[in-house]
């Protein structure tokens, strides 16, 4: 990752992107590292989209900006590889329901360990109460949508 140092670099839109980006990177290194090698950044995206009940190919094409035809290819990507299961949404008999796969309990554990490592790498680098911090702001700054709304 460059360093942020110019004007340029202020724009939150651009920092919030890059730390995003940075975070998927050391995501997708740390599973490669523990034999997870055939995930893509765009694949872990697309697993943290994905609600612990489930969700609709719909809804998790809308979370990503993406057309749901990608979407499908992806998730078919994701099955094949056996991440994720189809299940029949019971509200919708045409829709489906995505799910992490049952029997994939040491990527889940992994992947949690895995985040922790990283809070943990950028608790150090912020210092002090300074992760607890920016989690706090980018709530507050996300979560004003909805009292915007109201």
């Amino acid at each position: 990752m460059p360093e942020v140092t110019d004007s340029y670099d202020d724009n939150i839109g651009r920092l919030l992107n890059l730390a995003m980006r940075d975070f998927q990177t050391r995501c997708a290194e740390k599973l490669h590292a523990r034999g997870y090698t055939q995930l893509s950044a765009t694949h872990l995206t697309i697993l943290s989209y994905i609600e612990p009940a489930g969700s609709r190919i719909v809804t998790l094409a809308e979370r990503a900006g993406m057309t749901k035809q990608s979407m499908g290819d992806l998730i078919r990507e994701l099955e094949a590889q056996g991440y994720v299961e189809r299940s029949p949404d019971p509200s919708d008999k045409r829709a489906v329901i995505i799910k992490m796969a049952q029997e994939n309990g040491n990527f889940m554990s992994d992947a949690f360990a895995i985040m922790a490592e990283i809070q943990a790498e950028y608790a150090a680098a912020l210092g002090g109460n300074g992760l607890d911090d920016l989690r706090g702001l980018l709530k507050r700054l996300l979560n004003r949508n909805a009292t915007d709304k109201g």
